[in-house]
This record gives C-alpha cells, sequence and structure tokens, in this order.
C-alpha cells in the first residue's frame, strides 16, 4: 500500500467548526431548494398528473360520508374541533358538554355506516358477521348487541363477562327491556353527578365522560379515535389513500433528487478545488490527500459519497425513519474526521482527498515537480518551507512552519508549551538560544552559496557588481597569487642592490 506523505506546514487543514459550518450551509440550501421544488412542480405538476387531486376528493368525500369528519372554509376535512364564536377552541365545562356531539357521530358511523343497520354502505364491520337479512330488527339487535360488548364495554346480558365495563352508560329501556338497537344513555348515577350542585363533582364527571369520547392525550384515545382508525382502515379509504400517498412519493422525488445532487455534487465538480457554496462561504478547499490539488475522478468520487445518503430518501420508506440514519451516518462520518490522520472523514479517505482551510494554506500546487521546481527557483517564505522537506518529509531545524489558527485541534499543544513557561526572562533566553541554533554561519558557506545569500545580493548590487563578473574577479586574483614568488618580499633589498 502506497504511504501517504506528511502534510507540508504550508498547508493546514480546515477547522472542525468550519467544515461542520460548510455542511450545515448546503444542507440549508438544499432543504430550501427542495422544498420550494416540491411545492411547485411537484404539487402542481406532477402530483395532479398522477391522480392525486382526484384521489383525494373522493377521500374527502368518503370522510364526511362516515359522519366522523366535517370539511372546513378550505375545502380539506378534519376532525370535529369545538370553538366559540371567536373561533377559539372551548375549555372547561364549555367544551364537556359537547360530548353527545361526538356520541352521535360514532354511534351512527358503527351502526349504522359501517354496522349497515339500514341497508348497503361503503363501510363494514369486519369482526361482525349475522346470518340475519340484513337491515332487518334482528340482524340490528345482533348488530346492536355486539357494539355494546365490544365497542362500548357495556356488558350485555348472555356474553362473557367483561372484565372492566363502562362505568357511564346502559342500554336504554322499551316496555322494561333493554333495547340494544339505540344509542347507549347514561346511567343514573352519572345523570346525578352531571346536575350536581358541587361543581367539583359536575366538571370532574363531565370531564371523564368527554375523555371517554375524545381520549386523554396522555393515557388514552377514546372511541372517537377508534372510530376513524375503523374509517381510515376501510378498503376503499385505504385505496384512495394509496393513490394519494403514490402520487405524493412522485411528486416528491424532483426535489429529493435534484437539491442534493445541485449542492453537494454539481458545485463541487464545476467550481474550482471542490467547493460547494458552503466551502466558499466558510474558505476551505478540496485538496488530494498528499496536499496537491484533486484530480478531477477524486472530487466526483468525493461528491458522490456524501450526497448518496440523501438521495436514500427517496425510498419509499418511513421518513423519520431516514432522516435519524442520515443523522447517525453524517455524525460518524464527523466523528472519524476528528481522530483520524490529517483530520480525513471517511468520504474522504474513500476519495483519497482532505479538505482544507484557504486562508491558512500558502499554496496549493497541481504536482510534485511544480512544488519542487518552486522551491528551487525561490527564496521566499513558501520556498524556504518546500525545500525543508527530505526524505522523511520533516522540516529541518531552519524551516518555520506556517501561522496556524488556535483552535480545537491545536489549542492542546498550546497549553502545554504555556504550561511550560517559568518566567519571562527564561522564556526570551530560549528563545535567543533558538535563534542562535538556526542562525547560519557564513564561513561555512560556499562561495556560490554565499552569493546566492539575499543580504550578499544587495551589497554587490550596490556596488554594481553580478555574481558572475563577482567570481570572476575571485579566480583572477587567485591567479596572480599563483605567479608571484613566495621568497620576495618588497620590503627586503634584494642581494644586488646592497
Amino acid at each position: 500500500m502506497k504511504k501517504v506523505r506528511k502534510l507540508p506546514t504550508y498547508l493546514v487543514p480546515a477547522s472542525y467548526g468550519k467544515r461542520a459550518g460548510a455542511f450545515a450551509l448546503d444542507a440549508f440550501f438544499a432543504f430550501v431548494v427542495g422544498f420550494a421544488i416540491n411545492n411547485t412542480l411537484g404539487a402542481m405538476v406532477i402530483a395532479p398528473a398522477a391522480g392525486y387531486n382526484e384521489a383525494q376528493e373522493e377521500y374527502f368525500d368518503l370522510a364526511v360520508a362516515s359522519g366522523l369528519y366535517q370539511r372546513n372554509e378550505s375545502g380539506n376535512v378534519e376532525a370535529f374541533v369545538f370553538t366559540d364564536d371567536k373561533g377559539e377552541m372551548l375549555k372547561d365545562e364549555a367544551l364537556y358538554n359537547n360530548w353527545e356531539t361526538l356520541h352521535d357521530k360514532i354511534w351512527n358511523y358503527y351502526f349504522v355506516e359501517a354496522g349497515q343497520a339500514n341497508g348497503e354502505t361503503n363501510f363494514t364491520l369486519p369482526d361482525f358477521s349475522s346470518e340475519q337479512k340484513l337491515g332487518s330488527k334482528a340482524y340490528q339487535e345482533e348488530l346492536g348487541k355486539y357494539l355494546y360488548q365490544n365497542i362500548y364495554l357495556i356488558q350485555v346480558e348472555g356474553e362473557e363477562e367483561i372484565e372492566h365495563p363502562n362505568a357511564y352508560f346502559v342500554a336504554p329501556l322499551s316496555d322494561g327491556i333493554k333495547d340494544y338497537t339505540k344509542i347507549p344513555v347514561l346511567n343514573e348515577e352519572t345523570k346525578n353527578k352531571f346536575s350536581s350542585d358541587n361543581i367539583d363533582t359536575r366538571l370532574a364527571t363531565k370531564k371523564s365522560v368527554w375523555q371517554y369520547f375524545n381520549g386523554d392525550s396522555q393515557t388514552t384515545y377514546g372511541l372517537y379515535y377508534t372510530a376513524r382508525a375503523s374509517f381510515m382502515s376501510q378498503e376503499k379509504a385505504m385505496a384512495l389513500n394509496a393513490i394519494g400517498n403514490k402520487a405524493a412519493f412522485y411528486a416528491n422525488i424532483p426535489g429529493v433528487v435534484i437539491a442534493p445532487f445541485l449542492f453537494f455534487f454539481f458545485f463541487p465538480v464545476v467550481l474550482k478545488r471542490g467547493k460547494t457554496l458552503g466551502k466558499l462561504i466558510t474558505k476551505i478547499s478540496v485538496v488530494s490527500q498528499e496536499g496537491y490539488k484533486a484530480k478531477k475522478p477524486n472530487i466526483l468520487l468525493h461528491a458522490l459519497v456524501l450526497m448518496l445518503p440523501m438521495e436514500l430518501l427517496i425510498l419509499p420508506v418511513n421518513q423519520l425513519l431516514m432522516m435519524g440514519l442520515l443523522g447517525f451516518v453524517y455524525i460518524g462520518d464527523y466523528l472519524v474526521a476528528m481522530f483520524s490522520k490529517n483530520h480525513q472523514s471517511v468520504h474522504e479517505m474513500l476519495s483519497a482527498t482532505i479538505v482544507i482551510d484557504d486562508r491558512q494554506t500558502e499554496a496549493i500546487f497541481d504536482t510534485p515537480e511544480e512544488e519542487a521546481e518552486y522551491g528551487r527557483n525561490n527564496d521566499d517564505t513558501l520556498a524556504r518551507m518546500i525545500r525543508g522537506y527530505g526524505e522523511n518529509d520533516l522540516p529541518t531545524a531552519t524551516i518555520k512552519s506556517a501561522p496556524v489558527v488556535l483552535d480545537s485541534r491545536t489549542i492542546g499543544s498550546a497549553r502545554k508549551e504555556a504550561a511550560s513557561i517559568v518566567s519571562f526572562d527564561e522564556y526570551e533566553a530560549k528563545k535567543d538560544a533558538e535563534e542562535k541554533e538556526e542562525a547560519i554561519d557564513p564561513s561555512s558557506l560556499s562561495d556560490e552559496e554565499l552569493l546566492e545569500d539575499p543580504e550578499m545580493k544587495a551589497m554587490m548590487e550596490m556596488d554594481g557588481l553580478s555574481k558572475e563578473k563577482n567570481l570572476a574577479m575571485q579566480e583572477d586574483e587567485e591567479g596572480e597569487k599563483e605567479d608571484e614568488d613566495p621568497n620576495v618580499d618588497d620590503f627586503v633589498d634584494s642581494p644586488e642592490t646592497k
């Protein structure tokens, strides 16, 4: 397996905050655009073409026919709600007094509509059957006993004993005989409490009866909820609902597919260095894991792996479950980046890329050759950083790393450095010693290296000398020294002159 080099100090990985911020921005843009697409192209074009409007209207008519729903001002159907003249919800006794309305609606649904007490209807009671003629008195009696015993939980003579029977209602009497073809009525105890002068007793009893029908959101659903659940499980209602759900699924496909594709795939492919709109705003880029310009296939893979989980939302499964799964995937991807080398997430490892901070990065080279050439032909800070890397990709002692922002990745090392400082005098002395160690001794340099020194170049330019002319002068001086007689001294007379 090919060893990945350590990132040079002039290239800084993006902080965790910038990475998370860029993703959040792109996700927000995708949501807004997807929502707009669903409510225009999806709702106005695709859904009607798939039969959504016709199925919805037929479903609404069926719901109203059940007696359990009502039409509102916008033409949609809703469960019965009780408001005052100002449209505000009723409270306390004013609300509880409406139990009779729900009682009538529920009995009508079970006995007349679903029970077919008067003949054919759109609804059925799957658990009830009778050999009596549909709509006859005998049929109605069997149906009524079934409802009393199984729906209202009112004990019927000769039937299996109910463990927790209804405490508020009984069957009405006709000629002294219980008539199960009539709607249940309040028993005497409950009637007396309803008319009690004690307001606490009256309110508590009415509230209990109200909750018996409308339910208590914390513990029970009530008979009204049970009746509406029965309606929604009717064969015809389920068929219409399936048509609507299928049409809505088709309508949502463009928004779910186009928006993530646009912000997580299209923009990274067409923009420079794999940038999304979020990355443009947070000033971060995608490069190869070696620190060079990422190739197009790597950019494509990087964007594709990041986008694909979002496209799973088009699957016809529970959307809340899918959203939870997406959150788990992306949070896990982020956590991997926090503990991996060079802070690579899973989708970056798969695409051999990393995300870097544009503001903290000195340069991004296309190839290693371009990087090496820049290091040879320049003498700025960046070039010295490049030349400071040897075979093991480790910087030399004379190279200072690029400035790094103090974030969650560097704060630990900063604390350790601060903890090691005993006094400012000691700190200054330590820095002076380090600078002396880093200083270059001119005597250790060759003539070529000395002439390359920036200070020496400046002095030569002031004297009007070039590097080549200076070298030529040095060669002439060395030649004259070789021609001289080492035994001759101008300050001593020769023997002939004595």
